[in-house]
């Protein structure tokens, strides 16, 4: 991080707002937990609420959240 300081880029860590590092930990947790105690190993989600994932030895499933 301090490379990227020294050649001019703005860095702003997560520790600067607690709001969004709250935010940030509560989506980590919630993917962690999900991919720890069931068979999913990929997740991609987009801003519409379209979700896909892929579980070990089944066909990948698409669903409206």
């Amino acid at each position: 991080m301090q490379d990227c300081v020294d050649i001019g880029l703005k860095i702003e860590t997560l520790e600067d707002d607690k709001t969004l590092q709250d935010l940030v930990l509560t989506v980590h947790r919630c993917f962690m937990n999900t991919l720890s105690n069931t068979g999913v190993v990929k997740i991609i989600e987009n801003d519409r609420g379209i979700a896909y994932t892929k579980q070990l030895g089944q066909v990948p499933e698409i669903s409206q959240i």
